[in-house]
């Protein structure tokens, strides 16, 4: 089987295991020192800043292909796992902005396929969490999906510790499972929406001293099968540009009309690429290009629609979009504290 090539960006709050999670995917050592850090030795292929590593972006590469396992069976593939490593968004020392800029950047230039949301089961979920990943699904303007996300919930509580505590034996596993189940829906419902949460399923969780969720996680990572195409990094935004953007709607700096030709050019790119995907397709006689061809046909009546909708009324885009700053003020002003 070829060796595949993954990219992903490991994201979430201070102390929530980032680290410990990038070093057991890379199989590499882990610094004891800031030279360590930078020597190439050790993965790291680059560095946003020189700087203890949970205040930068910093990238490793694994030093040997990662196994990972794709079924019961024990059968194998290999994957090439670049993984990068983010400063926490909350930060408990007030650089949060700083921070989400910073990875919302690096997002936007290396295209990763996917990203890993890391959040401790035992952690607080409290209104800084809540406004870090409302402020990161703001910037990330609709590019972070389904299946581009993975919520790997750490620490979730042994059963040795929950007995410790009390915990009655035949109850263990429900408690576990309701940690897991708590923490997975709430990033989910902040990151992509509440209506995402029920049918969500690309998670996976890791016992408190352990490291075999890792192996799980692999197989997630390795079932990103593509990375941001440029038009999706070119979505992306800082913080700061998300502010402007937002700013420039508010004030008129952007034109009803500019706006909706940017929307309309985005939506008419997105039709250019089915056509062209759904001419290959009809080319091939088989059941399954023929079931694609299908797909694309059903996609682009949708984008069509979305071309009317723009072609007929931009005062309305324009509209929606004060709407969604109104809505995101509460945001704005509680994220910039943090």
């Amino acid at each position: 089987m070829a060796v595949i090539e993954r990219k992903v960006m490991i994201c979430g709050p201070s102390g929530s295991g980032k680290s410990f999670v990038s070093n057991k995917l890379t199989l590499l050592p882990v610094p004891k020192t800031s030279q360590q850090e930078e020597d190439p030795n050790y993965g790291v292929i680059s560095s946003s800043t020189f700087g203890p590593c949970s205040t930068r972006v910093l990238t490793k590469r694994s030093r040997n292909p990662v196994k990972y396992y794709l079924n019961s069976r024990g059968d194998e593939g290999q994957m090439t796992l670049y993984v990068t490593d983010t400063p926490g968004v909350p930060d408990t020392k007030g650089r949060s902005v700083n921070f989400l800029n910073e990875v919302m950047s690096f997002a936007r230039e290396s295209r990763p396929h996917g990203i890993v949301w890391v959040v401790d089961a035992v952690g607080r979920f409290g209104n800084d969490m809540e406004l870090a990943l409302q402020a990161a699904k703001e910037c990330w303007n609709g590019q972070l999906t389904e299946s581009k996300l993975h919520v790997f919930v750490n620490r979730v509580p042994s059963a040795f510790s929950l007995a410790n505590d009390g915990e009655e034996e035949e109850n263990i596993e429900q408690v576990q499972a309701e940690k897991v189940d708590a923490a997975v829906r709430y990033v989910v419902k902040c990151l992509l929406g509440e209506d995402k949460v029920e049918g969500f399923r690309n998670y996976s969780w890791n016992l408190a001293g352990s490291h075999e969720g890792i192996k799980t996680l692999k197989l997630a990572i390795a079932k990103f099968d593509t990375p941001l195409t440029d038009q999706q990094a070119g979505s992306i935004r800082t913080w700061d540009e998300l502010n402007t953007y937002y700013e420039d709607l508010e004030t008129g700096a952007i034109s009803a009309k500019e706006f909706q030709e940017q929307q309309l050019s985005a939506k008419q790119f997105a039709k250019q690429y089915l056509v062209a995907v759904a001419g290959v397709a009809k080319r091939w006689p088989t059941a399954s290009f023929k079931s694609l061809a299908e797909r694309i046909g059903k996609k682009m009546e949708e984008v069509d629609g979305e071309i009317q909708r723009l072609q007929g009324d931009h005062e309305k885009e324009l509209e929606r979009e004060k709407k969604l700053l109104a809505s995101s003020n509460s945001c704005k002003l509680g994220f910039w504290s943090l």
